[in-house]
């Protein structure tokens, strides 16, 4: 069985491109604190690359915001490619699932996410 479940802090804006097909693809990386302290008494970071693709990924990429707490599941993805001849390794992990933090109150709207989890909408920030 494949499956990974983090949760961490966005580095950066999601990114959104298209394949040459048309399909939707996101971008981004979670920085997920370890559960430990290192010698010197602090969490450290994984920084973790993750994709998601389709409705999804548009979704991810218009709601989700550099260094928001954002919980996904999926499974791991290890492809090779080569440059100038070197063989290179990149690990990601393929988003199957998603929640967005839910904020407390009354909300607007709502989202939903690929397998169905509501997500309430803020009227001034989404979560």
């Amino acid at each position: 069985m494949n499956k990974i479940v983090l949760s961490g802090r966005t580095t950066a804006e999601p990114s959104l491109r298209y394949t040459t097909s048309g399909k939707a693809v996101c971008s981004f990386t979670l920085a997920v604190k370890r559960s430990y302290k290192n010698t010197q008494g602090e969490y450290e970071s994984d920084f973790i690359n993750c994709q998601s693709w389709g409705k999804q990924g548009e979704l991810i990429a218009e709601y989700v915001k550099k260094g928001q707490v954002f919980t996904i599941s999926g499974r791991l993805q290890v492809r090779t490619y080569d440059k100038d001849g070197v063989k290179h390794w990149a690990s990601e992990v393929v988003v199957e699932d998603f929640d967005f933090p839910q904020k407390s109150g009354n909300s607007s709207g709502s989202l939903t996410s690929s397998l169905g989890h509501e997500v309430n909408l803020d009227s001034d920030i989404p979560f």
